[in-house]
C-alpha cells in the first residue's frame, strides 16, 4: 500500500515538474520574440528617419 503511495507522489511530481518546465520554455521563446520585434520596431523608426 505504501509502495503504491510513493508511486502516486512521484509521478504527480513529475507531472508538475514537465509541466513547470513547459512552462518556463514558452515563457522565455514569448521573450525572445518581444524582444525580436521590439528591435523591429526600433528599425522601422529609424528608416523612416532617413530623407529619400
Amino acid at each position: 500500500m505504501i509502495l503504491i503511495i510513493v508511486v502516486i507522489v512521484l509521478i504527480v511530481l513529475l507531472v508538475l515538474f514537465v509541466m513547470s518546465s513547459y512552462n518556463k520554455l514558452v515563457r522565455l521563446s514569448n521573450r525572445v520574440d518581444e524582444g525580436f520585434s521590439t528591435m523591429d520596431v526600433y528599425l522601422k523608426k529609424r528608416f523612416d528617419l532617413i530623407p529619400t
